[in-house]
């Protein structure tokens, strides 16, 4: 519009007003005719451009939330690579430790082969000593054997040992038996006349040997017992006879005593023997309230 409003004072200079006027509105349709002309192809390609700028646009907002997106996911990559990053390094770590306890594995078996050579070798040893063992044990199960039927021998001819021992110590048994009854006979005759010398006792029966019954039940022999007036009491005497007297058998004695007293209350003590085996024996045993007589102060023979 300016610029036909100069064209149009520009023709005033040259022609009438009307005349300008006029060539202008003609040069003003020829130029609208002309742009109309020469913008209607620019509009429809302006249009097109339109529409491809406005698919760009919701292409480039689809690349906008895409690059978005991709950022994100770079950087959860980038996280899990960093964390991946870590675990590589820790693997890595674990690696070299890893690698280090094979080395020392190695080493360990090394020194394993070297132990089980050794092993192998001692093993041998071993086999073979349990090879004479065996062979040893073989041989003492022979030389078992062969004691065993020695031994076998050996009891059959206990067995008639002991039964030649038995029948010996029966015959002994009478033996004793017989001089013990011996020394006792010959002890009720002499008793008499020697506990009157020596002790001013009076024996009021005849001395005898008599197997009692104790208040408690025990069931005892006594060598030698009767009644005797000692002083105005009348007591029991209870003798015991022995081959070979020692002070063991006086205190045995002595033991024996006790059970007897409550049988017959007071009992006047004496023990006759052959000999003595300890040395001063008889005063040993008076000092313990025993009469003490052996066989040669009887002064007559015992017959056996």
């Amino acid at each position: 519009m300016v610029e036909l409003l100069k064209i149009y004072e520009r023709l005033r200079q040259v022609l009438s007003e009307e005349q300008a006027r006029v060539v202008t509105e003609v040069f003003a349709e020829a130029f609208t005719e002309g742009v109309r002309n020469v913008l209607a192809p620019l509009s429809e390609r302006l249009e097109h451009f339109e529409s491809a700028l406005a698919q760009t646009q919701g292409f480039l907002v689809q690349t906008t939330q895409t690059l978005a997106e991709l950022a994100h996911l770079l950087n959860t990559l980038s996280s899990h690579i960093t964390e991946l990053s870590a675990a590589q390094r820790r693997a890595e770590e674990r690696l070299a430790r890893l690698e280090e306890a094979v080395t020392a594995l190695a080493e360990a078996q090394r020194h394993f082969e070297e132990r089980m050579v050794i092993f192998e070798q001692r093993m041998a040893a071993f086999e073979e000593r349990l090879a004479r063992l065996e062979e040893a044990v073989t041989a003492l199960a022979e030389a078992q054997r062969h004691f065993e039927e020695r031994l076998a021998r050996l009891e059959e001819s206990q067995q008639r040992t002991e039964k030649r021992l038995s029948s010996l110590e029966k015959h002994v048994g009478g033996i004793t038996h017989t001089i013990g009854y011996a020394l006792e006979n010959a002890a009720y005759r002499a008793l008499p006349r020697l506990l009157q010398q020596d002790y001013g006792i009076q024996v009021l029966e005849a001395l005898r040997r008599e197997t009692l019954r104790l208040p408690d039940g025990t069931v005892v022999e006594v060598n030698i017992l009767g009644k005797i007036k000692h002083g105005d009491t009348v007591k029991t005497l209870v003798g015991e006879s022995k081959s070979q007297l020692s002070r063991r058998h006086i205190r045995r004695f002595l033991r024996s005593l006790r059970r007897l007293r409550e049988k017959f209350g007071e009992i006047f003590p004496l023990m006759v023997a052959h000999a003595a085996a300890e040395p001063d024996l008889k005063e040993h045993a008076r000092a313990h309230g025993v009469a003490v007589y052996f066989s040669y102060e009887f002064n007559e023979p015992i017959l056996l």
